[in-house]
């Protein structure tokens, strides 16, 4: 292991940030005072749902997607689309 591993690992450093804390080494690894969840990974970013039953303007009839329902209508109502 390195060296800032080990002081780490002994207390000397920060297990968060890596700031030295001071001269005594308990032998278990210690936190300065920082923020432990400005270190810690961003939240996943998360795709927006799509709509759901998104009805049909001239049948009524419902799709799980905007692109389905104008498909659809292209498709199925070609007088109507525009």
């Amino acid at each position: 292991m390195g060296d800032v591993a080990d002081m780490m690992l002994e207390g000397l450093l920060c297990e968060q940030c890596g700031v030295f804390i001071d001269e005594h080494a308990p032998g278990h690894p210690r936190n300065c005072g920082c923020d432990p969840s400005m270190y810690s990974s961003p939240p996943p970013q998360r795709k927006p749902k799509a709509a759901k039953n998104v009805p049909c303007a001239h049948c009524k009839k419902k799709f799980g997607s905007n692109e389905a329902r104008d498909q659809h209508t292209r498709d199925a109502h070609p007088e109507g689309a525009s």
